[in-house]
């Protein structure tokens, strides 16, 4: 009973599936697209964190990022910095993001 019902979470479009009635070949793009973002947004936060570290030390965010972060999954180069009015935001450089929609944009606010 239980093995059943862990087969009904695989959400598509908030439709729940069952995994019984999807082949390999079906569930692979969307377990890899979720495995993805999950890295573009693990990747974005620790680059964010080393971002306020390099303001903390100087009292300014950077004009440019910092060396050695961590790096865009989809174009696996640095993301896109800008600094905002309230923050800083990094952008994927993916070339499915650099068109306007969808524009993959992860968005930090900083205190001063």
């Amino acid at each position: 009973m239980e093995i059943e019902l862990l087969t009904y979470k695989l959400r598509a479009d908030h439709i729940i599936v069952s995994l019984c009635d999807l082949t390999p070949v079906e569930i692979t793009p969307d377990f890899y697209r979720m495995s993805v973002n999950h890295r573009v947004k693990m990747n974005a936060l620790k680059a964010a964190i080393e971002i306020h570290l390099a303001k903390a030390k100087t009292g300014k965010l950077p004009n440019v990022l910092p060396n050695g972060l961590p790096k865009d999954p989809y174009s696996c180069q640095d993301f896109g910095y800008e600094i905002t009015g309230e923050g800083f935001a990094l952008r994927c450089q993916g070339k499915q993001f650099q068109r306007e929609p969808p524009r993959r944009t992860l968005e930090f606010k900083v205190r001063e």
